[in-house]
């Protein structure tokens, strides 16, 4: 019930019988609108764990409405370190639209830059490319981690545009609009004459008028644009895609995506909620942000008794934080020499900042340069990031690898990542998004990477458990239940070579998704 019903369009009737069933079902089911991770690929926030622009990668991303709704979504590029701001902006996706776009770096090298040749309109405005091909972009930037900006201070880490090169992506939609005539064919849905909906619709292919768009996004007229969209639906579907393209590799991989994490109006049958109750808000603005869960309640399925686990949190990111907690990451490595094989992991962490950044009222205050500062749970083994180790939030792990024939012939709980981050114990990883490489692969470059000696032990290919050792907990206010855990999300990338033949580089790259350990208590 909980995914059909934020998928409804606000303007279907629902008959009498349904409403009946549907009521009865709200009563016997208040998870209907808790956060949750979606079972069906589909909802309000899409966490893509990963983007890079570093070792002649570029990250493409494709992001679509599967609705007959107009909609609009907040997209924020969060750099690796410390989630600090590297660019955000609205877009708006009339029904059925697509928006595609890549982050690729600067010609000039210092930078990461979203280019697209996507007419869909966003709010602020791309800035023509001027190339021919019509495509537009902007550049990332690093207003939000250097100090006297006006917008955050200096956290410790570094301060140069090259810290915008890798990151995490966070999209969140703010709202939706209906169609006047719902259920009509696609090229027939109409829409409020001179509504976001109705301007942001294509004809021809192109969308009717984008600078009307952004003027409803404009600070003198957000408040009438707020009050004619309701609540976000579960319509969002993304994916992504890294290719070094000179050497003829791809890794694909989906977002982790969030259901029923706006839902302020609460008990509406058709998914609609109260016009004016929404995330909708000027694309200068910080907000949203994924504490805005509404009503703050975390929807998990123990994976041990297979059962869900229901309850809710006092405020902040909890919540979202709770859905994703893990005691252990798994997947699986290969860097066998046969076919030059790589691998890299990617570990992202989308709410940490919100326990370990001073910036953030939900963290514990700390000036760069202070003493080791705790960070708050379920971080609060690591410290704050601006604490000593300054520029690292250091989270404890311990790992084991095997080969494929169940075989763990070393144990590895003394031996730690090489390099290991300045100050800190080796089995440490520090950062929102953390590439962890397997001897020395480094598929994607990342300056940030930890490595795992598996050739030292003689491994070539087999799997590995990433547990977070020294996890804190998240207890819930009504049921008590207790998240034991950090909230994490990535992927496994594996490169391979297979030489040439006699037309074409036989390079290609595999995405797999991790696995995880849950731990919810009772």
């Amino acid at each position: 019930m909980s995914v059909i019903k934020k998928t409804l369009s606000s303007a279907f009737r629902v008959k009498p019988v349904v409403a009946a069933i549907a009521a009865s079902a709200a009563l016997m089911a208040p998870h209907a609108q808790a956060v949750n991770v979606s079972q069906n690929g589909l909802g309000e926030v899409l966490l893509f764990p990963y983007y890079t622009v570093n070792n002649g990668f570029d990250t493409n991303i494709s992001i679509t409405n599967t609705s007959e709704n107009a909609v609009v979504f907040k997209i924020r590029f969060r750099e690796a370190h410390n989630s600090r701001d590297a660019r955000d902006f609205n877009v708006v996706l009339s029904p059925y639209d697509v928006w595609n776009a890549t982050v690729t770096e600067s010609p000039d090298g210092t930078v990461a830059r979203l280019v697209t040749g996507d007419t869909s309109c966003t709010a602020g405005e791309l800035l023509p490319l001027n190339d021919g091909t019509g495509r537009r972009y902007v550049d990332f930037t690093n207003f939000d981690y250097i100090t006297q900006t006006g917008v955050g201070p200096n956290d410790g880490g570094p301060t140069d545009l090259s810290r915008t090169k890798e990151g995490y992506i966070e999209v969140i939609q703010m709202g939706h609009q209906v169609p006047t005539n719902p259920g009509a064919a696609s090229p027939d849905l109409t829409f409020a004459a001179a509504s976001v909906g109705h301007n942001s619709k294509h004809v021809d292919g192109v969308p009717r008028d984008c600078n009307a768009v952004r003027a409803a996004f404009s600070t003198a007229n957000i408040a009438a644009t707020q009050a004619a969209f309701f609540e976000p639906i579960n319509v969002l579907k993304g994916t992504a895609s890294l290719v070094k393209a000179t050497e003829g590799k791809a890794i694909s991989y989906d977002p982790t995506v969030l259901a029923n994490f706006y839902n302020p109006g609460a008990g509406a049958l058709d998914g609609a909620g109260i016009a004016g109750q929404n995330l909708v808000v000027i694309p200068e603005s910080t907000q949203p942000g994924l504490h805005q869960a509404n009503p703050p309640l975390a929807e998990v399925i123990d994976n041990v008794a297979g059962t869900p686990v229901i309850d809710d949190f006092a405020a902040g990111p909890n919540a979202v934080s709770a859905v994703l907690s893990r005691t252990a990451v798994v997947n699986q490595f290969s860097v066998n020499p046969v076919n030059n094989a790589k691998t890299d992991w990617v570990v992202t962490f989308p709410t940490k900042y919100y326990y370990v950044d001073s910036r953030e009222p939900t963290a514990p205050a700390s000036n760069v340069g202070d003493a080791r500062v705790a960070a708050n749970a379920p971080f609060d083994d690591a410290s704050t990031f601006q604490s000593v180790p300054v520029g690292c939030s250091d989270v404890q792990v311990g790992f084991r690898f095997f080969d494929r024939e169940e075989d763990e012939r070393v144990s590895v709980s003394g031996v730690g990542f090489s390099p290991a981050p300045p100050g800190v114990p080796a089995d440490t990883i520090c950062y929102e998004s953390q590439v962890i490489t397997f001897a020395n692969s480094s598929v994607f470059g990342s300056p940030l990477q930890a490595n795992v000696a598996v050739d030292a032990a003689g491994y070539n290919s087999g799997w590995m458990r990433l547990n977070f050792t020294n996890a804190g907990d998240l207890t819930g206010n009504t049921a008590g239940a207790v998240f034991t855990g950090l909230p994490v999300i990535g992927f496994a990338a594996t490169t391979l070579e297979n030489g040439m033949n006699a037309s074409a580089v036989l390079n290609y790259g595999m995405g797999w998704s991790h696995g995880y350990v849950t731990s919810i208590a009772p």
